[in-house]
């Protein structure tokens, strides 16, 4: 490999390292990416696989491709036929350049060639501290990828990991925070109908203090309290509370079992 070579490759890591430090989100990073990566291994997609260890299943995160893809974006593949897990498995690279003579993942292969694509290349993405996914890119044409070219796609896959390691971390503190504000709002709710228990004795108070906490908590439209009525043998509504209107016992009537 000449020097120049060298020195375009070493500009693209750059590039990659100062976009991962830019981009937030990693649909962003692909596409920051791209246009950089592209001048030294051409491709017609690249995207983020990501791989469930716990359930054995790989899935699309994001492409970045003008092509129009044959891959639904929450078709989920196991391991078995995923070159995701086979990539994470060996730690190395899987190069297939000829679509067309490959027999193994028949499924995913059936979606790239019917995609267009005829040689794909797979890196590993994973940190020291977790499996991630994968990084994948597909050409148009066969035997599309040197060796030098694969390697280099392993290193910009190492870089990547650990935006994509930040942004799941993100995602999960997110997602663990909201459950925690819900829990938060179930515990409130279930005191203030206790107070409210303790505090009304009327069933039409009660449910008035009732319905007020579920439509401020819970954001419901209505609420309504049913009762059994053993005299009619059938469902009696007491109350209805509908966007602020209600409704007492006075209007009661039946309710189909």
């Amino acid at each position: 490999m000449t020097s120049d070579a060298l020195s375009a490759r070493s500009e693209a890591l750059l590039d990659v390292a100062e976009s991962i430090a830019s981009h937030q989100s990693l649909p962003a990073l692909l596409l920051a990416l791209s246009s950089s990566l592209a001048r030294l291994v051409p491709f017609a997609g690249i995207g983020i696989v990501l791989y469930d260890a716990d359930r054995r299943v790989s899935k699309l995160y994001h492409l970045e491709s003008s092509l129009r893809h044959g891959i639904p974006s929450e078709y989920e593949f196991t391991a078995e036929q995923s070159t995701t897990a086979t990539v994470l498995e060996t730690g190395q690279s899987l190069y297939i350049p000829d679509l067309e003579a490959e027999t193994r993942n028949p499924v995913l292969m059936r979606m790239l060639r019917e995609s267009g694509i005829r040689s794909y290349c797979v890196a590993p993405l994973f940190t020291e501290r977790r499996q991630l996914g994968s990084l994948a890119f597909g050409s148009l044409d066969r035997n599309a990828y040197r060796s030098d070219q694969i390697e280099f796609m392993k290193q910009v896959a190492r870089q990547v990991a650990l935006a994509v390691e930040n942004t799941l971390n993100y995602e999960a503190a997110r997602r663990f925070q909201e459950e925690l504000i819900r829990e938060r709002d179930r515990l409130r709710l279930l005191l203030e109908v206790n107070n409210a228990i303790v505090a009304h004795l009327e069933t039409e108070s009660l449910f008035k203090a009732i319905s007020g906490s579920l439509r401020e908590t819970l954001k419901v439209d209505l609420a309504s309290l049913t009762l059994w009525d053993p005299e009619s043998n059938q469902l009696r509504r007491q109350a209805l509370d509908l966007e602020g209107s209600h409704h007492t016992a006075e209007q009661d009537q039946l309710v189909p079992m």
